[in-house]
C-alpha cells in the first residue's frame, strides 16, 4: 500500500495536510470569533491584522508554490 513515492510525497506535504485538517474543523473559526469578540486590545488587534495579512500571505505562498514546482501543466497548456 505504501511505496517510496507515497512516503516522499507524504513527508513533502505533511504541513499542508496538518493545516488542512485544522482548517476542516471548527477550531479556526472558533479562535477567530473569540479574537473578534475579545475585550482586550491585543486580541482585537491580532484579529484586525490577521484579517488583512492572512489572505495576502496565502496568496504569496500559493504563487511561490506554483513557481517552485518543477512541473507545471498550466505552463505548457497553450503549446
Amino acid at each position: 500500500f505504501v511505496d517510496q513515492q507515497g512516503l516522499f510525497l507524504g513527508r513533502e506535504n505533511l504541513v499542508l495536510f496538518l493545516l488542512a485538517i485544522v482548517a476542516a474543523t471548527p477550531l479556526a473559526k472558533g479562535a477567530a470569533v473569540r479574537l473578534q469578540n475579545s475585550s482586550s486590545v491585543l486580541g482585537r488587534g491580532l484579529y484586525l491584522v490577521g484579517e488583512k495579512i492572512f489572505p495576502a500571505l496565502l496568496l504569496v505562498m500559493s504563487i511561490a508554490g506554483i513557481v517552485d514546482a518543477s512541473y507545471n501543466p498550466f505552463l505548457y497548456f497553450r503549446f
